[in-house]
């Protein structure tokens, strides 16, 4: 038995289902978001980190939406991101 679909597609390979691949992609969204709050922490204010949240928020968004997640999924994916974006700029700025 293949684990292709009837497109001749893995499951999450280009199609509306996100899958494994979809899992991974929002793993990546996540680190990214840390990222981004990590490396503006020692150099920036507050403010700093208030004006790259939307700019978070439009990547973290279009990403979902073009990998085939549904409106509440993307909802909470952006959510996800923003917010680990600020925890992790209030952990190194402490």
């Amino acid at each position: 038995m293949s684990s292709l679909s009837e497109s001749g597609k893995a499951p999450g390979e280009n199609s509306n289902e996100p899958g494994r691949v979809g899992m991974v992609q929002i793993l990546v969204l996540l680190l990214g978001s840390a990222t981004v709050g990590v490396m503006i922490a020692p150099r920036h204010n507050a403010y700093m980190i208030l004006a790259a949240s939307p700019i978070v928020a439009m990547v973290a968004a279009t990403e979902a939406r073009l990998s085939g997640f549904g409106v509440l999924a993307t909802v909470a994916i952006t959510f996800g991101c923003v917010t680990i974006s600020q925890i992790a700029y209030l952990l190194i700025c402490g």
